[in-house]
């Protein structure tokens, strides 16, 4: 009797036959093109995507997928990981030359503006859905944007301290949760929840808000003009596809 996959497993239905421990022909290439186009087709489609799906898309069998990635949950887990990559520019850009302010408004504005791609809204709710019903999944992904995001933000600010260009006080790790917690809280509210109270603010009033604050204080040097804000309120929501 032919063995069935539950659809507790994830998976589409009978593993496939001719599955050995050869490898298929392409070897790691073939893996690679099999996690780009998983990562593709479950953005596009969404967690429910078949295998036969993304095996076509890959350009390889079924089977090929089922050698490399033992059941559809694995798949997820390594197509998520490598998406995550999207994350990368905006830590490989965290040190730069500049005054603290400058630097932390420029890099406010690289998160933002990585959040803001139509890609990104997808992703992020795409991932929320997995991490609902794969225990482990969020802990994973908060380590991948803790790696290529939020640490090097941290470094870069400890960078500053040490030359004496910020206060002894400051916490490096909380202020760069405080950076970073609210350019997301911002692209959530905006591109995947929709909600209407963030809308007409910009991301690049946001970005020069928030790096005021950080390193000036509500109560610091004269903010910047109110003039300049509100010349960034459109009063209408972006477009995402």
């Amino acid at each position: 009797m032919k063995p069935t996959r539950t659809k507790s497993d994830g998976s589409d239905g009978p593993p496939p036959e001719g599955r050995g421990p050869g490898r298929p022909p392409g070897g790691g290439d073939s893996r690679q093109l099999i996690l780009d186009a998983a990562a593709k087709i479950f953005l596009r489609d969404g967690l429910s995507a078949s295998t036969r799906d993304i095996a076509a898309e890959a350009g390889v069998t079924p089977a090929a997928i089922y050698h490399y990635f033992p059941g559809k949950r694995d798949l997820i887990h390594e197509a998520a990981a490598a998406a995550s990559q999207l994350f990368e520019p905006i830590g490989a850009q965290a040190v730069a030359d500049g005054e603290p302010e400058e630097i932390l408004r420029r890099l406010a504005e690289r998160y933002l503006a990585t959040f803001a791609r139509p890609e990104m809204a997808r992703f992020m709710a795409t991932m929320l859905s997995a991490g609902m019903k794969m225990p482990g999944f969020l802990p994973m992904m908060a380590g991948r944007i803790q790696k290529g995001v939020v640490g090097p933000t941290i470094t870069y600010l400890e960078t500053l301290q040490k030359e004496g260009r910020i206060g002894q006080e400051i916490d490096p790790p909380m202020v760069g949760q405080m950076l970073f917690g609210s350019c997301f809280s911002y692209m959530m509210a905006r591109y995947v929840l929709k909600a209407p109270w963030v809308q007409d603010i910009e991301p690049e009033a946001l970005a020069r808000q928030l790096a005021h604050v950080l390193v000036n204080g509500m109560g610091g040097a004269a903010a910047p003009a109110a003039g300049a804000d509100d010349a960034d309120r459109k009063g209408g929501p972006d477009e995402v596809a």
